[in-house]
């Protein structure tokens, strides 16, 4: 007898239809950004240069703050967030969500590789005048693009077990962290804006797209499996022995 796979829900199809539709767009506009840094455009070089020297004039009037951020900034570092995409995927894996722990890893691998393909192909230079001392190529951001990449996958998986307050709270826990971590890089002036919003559209278009293929399940196939090795004994009456 044939056995077939269930039929997607009419909810799991318009997720994936809308994950697809954002990942297009941001796609488009990472690669129109991508071209307009690489060809210099006037404007862009422009509005990058008011932003750097406004942002440049407020850190070296203000040490506090650039000593502040000198320390936030290190939450996109390699290390940290390799540490918190492990367990990110480890949390999953105990829950047995293995499509929850693919789309962490299918997204945070895709923006890393891709942002080190597009670096060195655009090869623009940072800020000659920044504040703290870094080396590479500027476009994107890779801080930026990495700590957007786990922090929006964990609130794309997490999204449908939240409701009200919570869910709302997630959101904006997860804009503070992206937000902290991409204006860090210009307050120290390594990085152009940009660089940063570059970063950011890479992050949302890899989301997007693992979304699409892995779309977040709903909280009853969460709530209804117990984490691994936390399953409840058979009650030894209802055997079927």
């Amino acid at each position: 007898m044939k056995v077939t796979a269930p039929a997607l829900s009419e909810s799991t199809r318009s997720t994936r239809r809308r994950a697809a539709v954002v990942s297009a767009l941001a796609a488009t506009s990472f690669a129109v950004l991508t071209i307009l840094v690489a060809a210099q455009a006037p404007a862009l070089v422009r509005a990058d240069f008011a932003v750097h020297n406004r942002l440049r004039e407020l850190s070296v009037a203000h040490p506090g703050w650039l000593s502040t951020t000198s320390v936030l900034t290190h939450i996109g570092d390699g290390v940290t967030l390799f540490i918190i995409d492990v367990l990110a995927i480890g949390v999953c894996l105990w829950w047995r969500r293995p499509r929850a722990a693919l789309l962490i890893a299918v997204t945070c691998v895709s923006a890393w590789l891709i942002d080190h393909v597009v670096s060195p192909i655009v090869g623009r230079p940072r800020p000659a005048d920044r504040l703290w001392h870094v080396d590479g190529s500027a476009f994107p951001s890779g801080h930026a693009t990495n700590s957007a990449a786990i922090t929006l996958s964990v609130l794309v998986i997490s999204w449908p077990l939240l409701r009200g307050l919570r869910r709302a709270a997630m959101a904006v826990a997860v804009l503070v962290l992206t937000c902290t971590v991409g204006v860090t890089r210009l307050v120290g002036g390594v990085h152009w804006s940009t660089d940063v919003m570059g970063a950011w559209l890479l992050s949302l278009m890899c989301v997007a797209a693992a979304a699409a293929v892995w779309p977040p399940q709903p909280p009853r196939s969460w709530s209804g499996s117990a984490p691994l090795g936390a399953q409840p004994l058979q009650d030894p009456g209802k055997g079927t022995g």
